[in-house]
Parts: C-alpha cells; sequence; structure tokens
C-alpha cells in the first residue's frame, strides 16, 4: 500500500508538472515500477513510464519540448531510462519516436560537421602553399575525405615471458643403514674374526632429495580506446590556370610533379593509407 501511494503521489506531481506547458491542456502518466530484490545476482526489470498528453486546440510540440518531458520523468524516477519513456498525444501519435529519429540526426549532423571542417583544414593547407606560386585565382583544390567515426576500445592482458621465482624450498636427506651379519644361533651377532678388512658391502644407502620451487608471473592489462574521427582515406584533386604557368602555356611534367609533390607534403597524402591526389 505504501508502494502505491508512493507511485500515485508521484504521478500527480508529474502531470500537474506536465500541465504547466503552455501547449497541454491534460495529461496524464502511468508509471511502471518493478519491486526491488535484496538478492544481488538477481536482475530486476528497468522502470518504465507512459505520458498521455492532450494539447491544446492548435497547439503542438517541438521535439525539443518532448525530449523535456522525457528528461522530466527520468528525473523523478530511480534508474529510469529515456528510451523506456512512451509519450502520446490525444491523436495516438508516439511523440517520444520523433525524438530517437531527432537525436540520430543531430549526430550525423555533428560527425557531418566535423568531416566538413576536416576537409576545409586541408583545402587551407593545399591553398596556402599555392598561392605564392600560382596566384590566389589561378587554381582550385577539391578534397574527399573518407571517415571513420566508430568508436573501438580494445582490452589486452600481457604476460611477462620472464617469471620470477617467488618461493623455493629444498629437502635434501641421506640415511645410511648397517645390515646386521652373523652366524645363526651364536650368542653375538658380531661376525667372527677372520682377519679380513671389512667392507661396505654391509652398509645400505638411501638418498631422497625434494625441491619445492613457485614462480610469479607479471601480469598487466592494457585498455586502448582508439579516437573517433580518423582519416579512412584521403583524395585531394588541384586544378591548375595554365596560363599562370611560367612559359605562360602550359605546365611541364618536372612543374607539375614538384606541385603535386609539395601538395602531398603539405597536406599528408599517405601512400600506405590507400590517399590519392591529381
Amino acid at each position: 500500500m505504501e508502494n502505491a501511494r508512493y507511485r500515485h503521489g508521484l504521478e500527480g506531481e508529474l502531470v500537474r508538472t506536465i500541465i504547466s506547458l503552455n501547449a497541454i491542456s491534460n495529461a496524464r502518466v502511468h508509471l511502471a515500477i518493478p519491486r526491488q530484490t535484496l538478492f544481488v545476482r538477481q536482475q530486476g526489470e528497468d522502470p518504465s513510464a507512459s505520458v498521455m498528453i492532450e494539447l491544446k486546440p492548435g497547439e503542438d510540440l517541438k521535439p525539443d519540448q518532448v525530449e523535456a518531458i522525457i528528461n522530466l520523468v527520468v528525473g523523478s524516477v530511480t534508474g529510469m531510462k529515456s528510451e523506456f519513456v512512451s509519450v502520446i498525444d490525444q491523436y495516438g501519435r508516439l511523440l517520444s519516436a520523433d525524438v530517437a529519429s531527432a537525436a540520430t540526426g543531430k549526430v550525423n549532423a555533428k560527425y557531418l560537421e566535423y568531416q566538413k571542417n576536416v576537409e576545409k583544414q586541408i583545402i587551407q593547407r593545399a591553398a596556402d602553399m599555392l598561392t605564392p606560386i600560382v596566384g590566389p585565382s589561378n587554381f582550385r583544390v577539391q578534397v574527399a575525405a573518407d571517415m571513420d567515426f566508430s568508436q573501438v576500445e580494445e582490452t589486452q592482458e600481457i604476460l611477462d615471458s620472464n617469471p620470477v621465482v617467488r618461493n623455493e624450498h629444498s629437502i635434501q636427506n641421506n640415511t645410511v643403514d648397517k645390515i646386521a651379519l652373523g652366524i645363526p644361533g651364536s650368542l653375538s651377532n658380531q661376525p667372527p674374526v677372520t682377519g679380513e678388512v671389512p667392507t661396505n658391502d654391509s652398509q645400505n644407502t638411501n638418498a631422497r632429495s625434494e625441491l619445492n620451487r613457485q614462480y610469479a608471473v607479471g601480469s598487466s592489462i592494457r585498455r586502448t580506446q582508439y579516437q573517433q574521427g580518423q582519416i579512412d582515406k584521403l583524395s585531394v584533386s588541384v586544378l591548375l590556370n595554365e596560363t599562370a604557368a611560367p612559359n605562360g602555356t602550359a605546365w611541364t611534367p618536372e612543374e607539375r610533379a614538384q606541385i603535386s609533390t609539395m601538395i602531398t607534403d603539405a597536406v599528408g597524402i599517405s601512400a600506405a593509407r590507400g590517399d590519392s591526389s591529381v
């Protein structure tokens, strides 16, 4: 009952806040908050919400306003995610779908703007090198940059090839036992005196050696996050005015080769990457 009262009160507060917007005349909020469990391994369901709004006659909500309503609900419920909030109007239109597509469009526009800036910088580098040679209005430069905006994170564990001895335990045991020799039935086990020199044949030798060695192998973990917006391939095209050549008619192959080498070094053309310049 306490949870139901809390959810009902929270829904009412959200309704009163959403109604305060100028374009909305009425609203209803339904919250689905799962019960919390004390078991850590048992993953609970994520909370979700549905917002029904009634617009005033002649009014409409912009995607930024719908996104503001979603953020309002997300900030009011613990653990709520924006993708689990649905906003619809009295006509049955799912307004939150337009927000998701608009967010994707913003990301694409951001990447496109970054690509344009990179191409503009490369064109400016080429123009700075060509202007003193052929003049400011005697050339055109076009650049096509193929960019990679994928985000890649790599985790690598490196083991040391030279282990270090951490603990060593060695045991060596040598035992020499004498075998009793004598005449059966005699009063003593002492061998009879025969005048011969005693040998080591009457001795039993046991040797035991044990070695316990523990090694410690060092390891290191390296996390590498590659930069977004790297250039995969670069194509540069340069158009020169023939009347600006030193002879006034056409550029010689040697002059074009010198200009091509100069542009290649200025804009960073890489043959290993597959770049091309014309």
